[in-house]
């Protein structure tokens, strides 16, 4: 009997055709490699208090510290310098159930 979700994990990572992004309107992308301006960038973005950007700051100095993770399937393929770290849709807002978007 297999692990629960062994095979379906296994199946993404190997998949030779990368799945369609989902694209909609954004307002604000930040995407780079994780770094100081990045995480200062976020809750200005946001306009979140000070004491979440000190959270932020410490977070990021353990993440640093940290060594990449060993054992894990597929890791090895994340290439953090591609990810996005925070996206804010670009969006209205809705004064009715019908103005909503169909997904």
């Amino acid at each position: 009997m297999k692990p629960v979700g062994t095979l379906e994990l296994r199946e993404l990572v190997e998949q030779p055709e990368p799945l369609e992004p989902i694209r909609y309107p954004k307002e604000i992308e930040l995407r780079s490699r994780i770094s100081r301006g990045l995480v200062e960038e976020i809750p200005r973005s946001k306009k979140e208090p000070e004491w979440m950007l000190r959270l932020r700051l410490r977070a990021l100095e353990v993440f640093d510290k940290l060594p990449m993770p060993k054992g894990v399937y597929g890791i090895e393929y994340i290439d953090l310098d591609e990810l996005t770290y925070y996206i804010k849709p670009e969006a209205k807002r809705a004064r009715s159930w019908e103005e909503l978007p169909l997904i």
